[in-house]
């Protein structure tokens, strides 16, 4: 873990994990994201990832383990989350469960250190939330301690096809606005979510029909003279 850890906070990780794949010595140091290099979002999402942490090191700025972590194991994530979804199990629960998976010892050929999993839980849990944006649920998510490292993580996810890219504009617009900005922004949002279906205001939902109630039948009707009859 540490040697790796070291190559990732060079200032050139992603010249070294280049060298690395030309020697075809990738697979057996990060059998991980060798697999994911494979694909090309995945490969783009990871390049992003690495390049974005370098220039932060060169210039002096500090790197969250966790955070590049976290990225270098999101496209397979992100695969095993919608994988466990299409079987019908809820998002969350689908999430946690893919966590659990690809942060196994088993899956990544490293032991990652707890402080530093504990990071990318909260960036990882994080990402669904982005998506509501009604009510005071995004001046809330605003204030979560974490929440500039889940910004940052979605907005990478939106450079490269993972979420839509007027996503992250939006919580981009949001997080640097005033009051009043912020409640436009809002609003602009929710029409948004109606014209997609996203939302219960929807006006093309079809509601759904109350059964009419059937008035009992001959048999069962009360005070049908059985009981009422006049006495000869």
């Amino acid at each position: 873990f540490d040697e790796i850890l070291k190559l990732l906070m060079s200032g050139h990780a992603w010249a070294g994990i280049q060298a690395l794949r030309h020697a075809n010595l990738h697979h057996g140091l990060l059998p991980f994201m060798a697999r994911a290099l494979e694909d090309p979002q995945a490969a783009q999402f990871i390049e992003e990832a690495l390049r974005n942490t370098d220039e932060r090191i060169q210039v002096g700025k500090s790197v969250s383990p966790g955070f590049l972590f976290a990225a270098l194991l999101w496209p397979d994530l992100e695969k095993q989350w919608q994988s466990l979804r299409k079987t019908g199990m809820p998002a969350l629960a689908a999430l946690h469960a893919a966590i659990d998976a690809v942060v196994a010892p088993s899956h990544t050929g490293i032991s990652i250190q707890r402080r530093h999993e504990g990071d990318m839980r909260d960036i990882w849990t994080m990402q669904p939330r982005f998506e509501k944006r009604v009510g005071r649920y995004p001046d809330r998510l605003v204030e979560v301690p974490r929440f500039r490292a889940g910004y940052d993580f979605m907005l990478l996810r939106s450079q490269t096809g993972y979420c839509k890219t007027s996503l992250g504009q939006w919580w981009t617009d949001f997080y640097h606005a005033d009051l009043p900005q912020r409640e436009a922004l809002l609003a602009t949002a929710k029409l948004e979510d109606i014209d997609s279906g996203q939302t219960p205001g929807n006006p093309n939902r079809k509601r759904r029909r109350r059964p009419k109630k059937t008035k009992p039948g001959p048999e069962i009707q009360p005070d049908s003279g059985l009981n009422g009859a006049k006495q000869n």
